[in-house]
């Protein structure tokens, strides 16, 4: 690990893919997938991992793989097995691990309802790579303050002598001479 790596490769994606060495081996996996192109790289664009389309690639790949934990999704489900509040050692221990199961039971029904056949088998669904272009951030970051602030617009909203706003603007916004 590096000095800057905790920020770096901080929690991404819908699994919150974390650390330099998940994300080198996310991007190893699916450019062998045909996920990734050669200029798309996870280790040095970890924003990539924020678009819906890799972040959704992780996190199904990685599940089916046991990239997380070390358990995979064919431990506690098909094949016969149903163990819905197990499955959540997949990705994060057990934490709220029957509040999840109840929504993947409710989220599988939907399924069946809509036509969805158990057992059907996709070999292979066709996903476009990605564009490299960064993913803005969630929040703006904060300005940084000038020596001599000017005060801030008020957005046409005027103050009365003696009110607020002309009271804060005589404390903290002093010119100087």
């Amino acid at each position: 690990m590096n000095p800057g790596d905790g920020i770096a490769f901080c929690g991404r994606g819908y699994v919150q893919l974390t650390g330099r060495a998940n994300y080198r081996k996310a991007t190893q996996r699916l450019r062998a997938l045909g996920l990734l192109v050669a200029g798309q790289d996870l280790e040095t664009n970890p924003d990539l991992a924020m678009h819906p389309d890799v972040a959704a690639a992780i996190l199904f790949i990685g599940t089916r793989e046991g990239w997380f934990t070390g358990k995979k999704l064919a431990d506690y489900l098909g094949g016969g097995k149903a163990d819905w509040k197990g499955a959540r050692r997949i990705i994060n221990g057990q934490d709220r691990a029957g509040e999840i199961a109840l929504h993947a039971q409710a989220f599988a029904a939907a399924l069946k309802k809509a036509g969805y056949a158990p057992g059907a088998v996709t070999t292979k669904i066709p996903v476009p790579p990605v564009t490299t272009a960064s993913v803005p951030p969630l929040i703006a970051p904060a300005p940084r303050r000038s020596a001599d602030p000017e005060p801030p617009d008020t957005d046409g909203v005027t103050a009365s002598p003696g009110g607020l706003v002309a009271w804060l603007k005589t404390r903290f916004f002093k010119k100087a001479a």
